[in-house]
């Protein structure tokens, strides 16, 4: 389980774009942002990601805050 926060709107929606990445390999998918915290599971990727990117693109202004991926 992954989640965000952003502080939002009431009415604010998104499509943020996240990135799966392991090497040079990487999965890209979007995901919806709706509330502050916006939980969601990953779905089925063909990699293991080593690392996940939140708003790769920076394409919504919003301060991302990385944490220590736990299994």
């Amino acid at each position: 389980m992954s989640r965000s926060r952003m502080k939002l709107s009431p009415d604010f929606k998104a499509k943020v774009a996240m990135a799966a990445l392991k090497g040079d390999q990487e999965a890209d998918l979007p995901i919806w942002v709706r509330q502050p915290v916006t939980k969601f599971e990953l779905p089925p990727l063909p990699l293991e990601p080593k690392q996940v990117l939140l708003n790769r693109n920076n394409a919504v202004l919003a301060k991302v805050e990385y944490c220590e991926w736990v299994d």
